[in-house]
């Protein structure tokens, strides 16, 4: 997630079809639209249900003096029920066109819950893969669910993308829940002089007559929120991390400077190396960053294989964003309220990688001082269970949530968490995760009960007591 700069696959077929309305077994029911919600507590409006997106094509034109972003999102997807209408989250630019399968099809666009509502020319069979495209043009807008903004920022002279966490529908339609990952493939065509940075690799660069088109491609699948499109004058660079991984970074020229005395990019190599050696091999075929000039937009957000950095970061904080590669990244959530998942692992891998390079305090440190933490507020927030978007990306939820995987350690032991990590990255990149299963899972490499344990740190409104810590 972003934070201060100093501090795969599809989703399971019985949850889709759960989330349609659908039983198994109903092949010979009628048609029927698919569900408008994923039903997530914290953000009840995103998803939809009836389909599985298999796979994202952006072919975007943006024009920075204009503001202007324009394009075609076409969206490869199967149906998990037989489909008479379905619905796409979106809240970018105004809507010219909308096809399935090549045919014209109605479209709805209700602004309340930000959805394009499509009626396909014909029913869509259940198991049937489809294909819808959007075309849409004008000056996309981002949003504010959980602190800063979220989505398509667009700067002086280029744009910032950073989307979660349900940003990404600023810029094109899709189903923007974490646990719906495809595969993404990104056209983009800007002003001569100016570059784009996707996911991925960087399959080609071709000027022409209207600027110069970026194709970048993702073949791993990731979640709407890390997806990236990143546009501004860079200096584009290129390394090799640990068994050869190619890393791509690309720097503005005004934070170049900047960036080797913080000395984060640099150290991007040994932070691979020692997370892969920890948890397990990196989960990509690529890794890198973009790094921009725009300190007031305060954020590092782990933009799946490429980070995103507002300025320049030091090693502490890349190492925070590349520890998401595994935790946020791989292992995905199932819905939004388990986002300790995410920021209490990235941040405990913080802790670990600073320590292991002697930058600041043992792992064992850094939970001593968040237990030194008087403020009854901190407290008040359980990291397992956010009561609203303000609590989403609360400090507790960092760092309580890092302290309770370092208690955990002192609890069952070195070996056995080194074991529950990389069990946990091993067995759960297939299938969106939950809290309950990172808890049981901890409980069968302990071999014994932890329930009052994790209680008392994930749940409660209180500083744990003594015997947890």
């Amino acid at each position: 997630m972003r934070v201060p700069s100093r501090s795969v696959s599809s989703p399971l077929l019985v949850a889709l079809l759960g989330l349609s309305g659908v039983a198994a077994g109903s092949a010979a029911a009628a048609p029927s639209p698919g569900a408008e919600s994923a039903k997530d507590r914290i953000y009840p409006t995103i998803g939809n249900g009836g389909y599985d997106v298999q796979h994202y094509d952006l072919a975007l034109d943006y024009r920075p003096a204009a503001k202007r972003l324009s394009g075609t999102a076409t969206i490869t997807a199967r149906a998990t029920q037989d489909l008479s209408r379905f619905t796409l989250d979106y809240a970018g630019p105004a809507v010219s066109a909308v096809t399935v399968d090549g045919r014209p099809a109605p479209v709805l666009r209700v602004r309340r819950t930000r959805k394009l509502r499509i009626t396909p020319p014909v029913p869509i069979t259940s198991g049937a893969p489809f294909v819808v495209a959007v075309t849409y043009a004008g000056r996309p807008r981002p949003t504010s669910t959980a602190g800063p903004d979220e989505g398509f920022i667009p700067t002086r002279r280029g744009a910032v993308v950073t989307s979660e966490p349900v940003g990404a529908k600023t810029w094109f339609p899709g189903n923007d829940v974490p646990f719906d990952k495809a595969a993404y493939t990104l056209r983009m065509t800007v002003p001569r002089g100016l570059d784009v940075v996707g996911n991925g690799v960087l399959r080609s660069k071709v000027p022409g007559a209207t600027g110069t088109t970026f194709t970048w491609v993702e073949d791993q699948p990731l979640s709407t929120y890390l997806m990236t499109a990143n546009v501004g004058r860079f200096r584009v660079s290129t390394s090799t991390g640990p068994g050869g991984i190619p890393i791509y970074d690309a720097v503005a020229p005004a934070a170049a400077e900047q960036t080797r005395e913080e000395g984060g990019i640099a150290a991007q190599p040994d932070i691979l190396a020692v997370f892969s050696k920890r948890f397990g091999a990196y989960p990509f075929t690529t890794s890198g960053s973009t790094v921009f000039d725009e300190p007031a937009l305060g954020f590092a957000l782990e933009n799946q294989s490429r980070p995103t950095y507002s300025s320049a970061p030091d090693a502490s904080t890349v190492a925070h964003e590349l520890a998401h590669q595994w935790f946020g990244d791989a292992v995905t959530l199932r819905r939004w309220s388990d986002i300790w998942l995410n920021e209490g692992f990235a941040t405990w891998a913080q802790w670990y990688y600073d320590a292991h390079r002697k930058y600041y305090f043992p792992t064992r440190a850094n939970l001593r001082g968040v237990l030194r933490i008087e403020d009854r507020a901190f407290w008040n927030v359980a990291p397992a269970a956010p009561r609203s978007r303000a609590e989403l990306f609360d400090g507790a939820v960092y760092f309580r949530g890092a302290a309770t995987l370092e208690a955990l350690r002192g609890r069952i032991g070195d070996a056995r968490f080194t074991t529950l990590l990389r069990r946990w990255y091993a067995e759960h990149r297939a299938a969106p995760t939950t809290t309950r299963q990172f808890t049981a899972l901890a409980e069968e490499v302990a071999g014994r009960d932890l329930t009052p344990f994790f209680r008392a740190w994930l749940y409660a409104h209180r500083k744990p007591a003594k015997r947890f810590r």
